[in-house]
């Protein structure tokens, strides 16, 4: 599917020590969810993003641009954010003026 959005919140700290298999008949992690805004057919629509569909040695930030699939339970009909890939990172940092700069 890939498809874009921004990060609009990030998966809690917590959850990246969950991002091992839940049990069988377990739902997927409700706490700890993230959210990914995306527009679908000219519609704004957003999506869970868990903690374990994501690397854990690049977590997304909030504003970073990803491409991700979704994935839908059968049992539950619930959809998340799956295969979560950051393309662009936000840059939220305030710019650092150097001393030469400031002279």
């Amino acid at each position: 599917q890939n498809i874009l959005g921004l990060v609009a919140e990030e998966p809690s700290a917590a959850a990246w020590g969950n991002a091992s298999p839940t049990k069988p008949g377990d739902s997927p992690m409700k706490e700890g969810a993230g959210r990914v805004v995306y527009e679908l057919n000219g519609l704004q629509l957003s999506i869970p993003l868990y903690a374990g569909d994501c690397d854990p040695l690049n977590p997304p930030k909030i504003g970073d641009k990803v491409q991700f699939n979704i994935n839908q339970l059968k049992s539950s009909k619930e959809t998340n954010a799956v295969n979560v890939r950051i393309l662009e990172r936000a840059n939220l940092e305030l710019p650092v003026q150097t001393a030469a700069e400031t002279q």
